[in-house]
């Protein structure tokens, strides 16, 4: 499994590119899920390219790069993997409401959410 995160290259050569959508912490002190989904696809064998739409060890994000560099890795992965937690201050998953609606219809979302969301 290759994992790619935000405003990183996509590499050269790819199988299989998978994104990880779903609502990103604005804070540190809210974990993210993201570790344990990639955890979950390497127990299973994944083996393609994984989109992480969060920096690697940056605290300070560039929205427009971030954006541009979503957008494009969007385009590129065979899969949309969202998973929306119950709404909350924390991850009110603004952004990812937004992607979900405009990629709906694309045949590549696979949506998934708790009961109570």
């Amino acid at each position: 499994m290759i994992v790619v995160y935000a405003n990183e290259p996509a590499p050269a050569e790819f199988a299989k590119p998978l994104f990880l959508t779903g609502p990103t912490p604005r804070s540190a002190a809210v974990p993210s899920r993201r570790p344990e989904a990639l955890a979950l696809l390497e127990a299973r064998g994944y083996d393609g390219v994984v989109f992480v739409p969060e920096p690697r060890g940056v605290t300070h994000v560039d929205y427009e790069a971030q954006m541009e560099w979503e957008l494009a890795s969007m385009r590129l992965s065979d899969v949309l993997l969202c998973w929306m937690p119950a709404s909350s201050p924390d991850l009110p998953g603004l952004t990812t409401r937004v992607e979900c609606g405009l990629q709906a219809a694309s045949g590549k979302l696979v949506f998934a959410a708790p009961p109570e969301t």
